[in-house]
C-alpha cells in the first residue's frame, strides 16, 4: 500500500516539476561530435526565419566565450557564414557564447517564418508534448 502511495506521489511531483521547468527545455544546449564534426542544432534564427533540427558540419571554431548567455537559440550571420551558439555541449563539457563557421547543412528538420513567434510557439509545444508523455507513461 506504501508503495502505491509512494508511485503516486512521485508521479505527481515529476508532473509538478515538468510543468514548472517544461519551458527550459527548449533552450537545450546544440550538441557537437567530434568524432564526425557534426553539430545537432535546436533552433537558429536567420533573418525573421526559425530553423529547428538542424545539422550541420562545423568547419572551424572561431571563438569560444567564458560565462553564459540568456539567448535561447542559435543565430546565424550569412555575411560571415557565421554561427553563434548560446551553448553547447561536446561529450561532458559545455561551452558558452561559441562563434562557428560552418561547411554543409546537412539537414533541416522545419522552419518558421517570425523567429519571435514561432520560438515561443516552439516553447508551448514542447512544454505541452512533456507533459503529455508523462501522463500517458504515468497511466501505464
Amino acid at each position: 500500500m506504501n508503495f502505491i502511495k509512494f508511485t503516486a506521489n512521485l508521479r505527481a511531483i515529476l508532473l509538478s516539476l515538468i510543468v514548472c521547468f517544461g519551458p527550459f527545455k527548449a533552450w537545450a544546449a546544440d550538441t557537437y561530435d567530434s568524432s564526425t564534426s557534426i553539430l545537432t542544432i535546436s533552433s537558429v534564427a536567420v533573418g525573421d526565419i526559425l530553423y529547428t533540427n538542424v545539422k550541420a558540419i562545423v568547419k572551424s571554431v572561431e571563438s569560444v566565450g567564458t560565462s553564459s548567455v540568456t539567448d535561447s537559440y542559435d543565430t546565424y550571420n550569412t555575411l560571415k557564414n557565421q554561427l553563434t551558439i548560446p551553448v553547447v555541449s561536446v561529450g561532458a563539457s559545455v561551452y558558452y557564447n561559441v562563434v562557428v563557421t560552418l561547411g554543409k547543412v546537412l539537414s533541416v528538420g522545419g522552419t518558421c517564418s517570425g523567429v519571435s513567434t514561432c520560438y515561443s510557439a516552439q516553447i508551448t509545444t514542447n512544454s505541452s508534448a512533456t507533459v503529455s508523455a508523462v501522463v500517458v507513461s504515468g497511466n501505464q
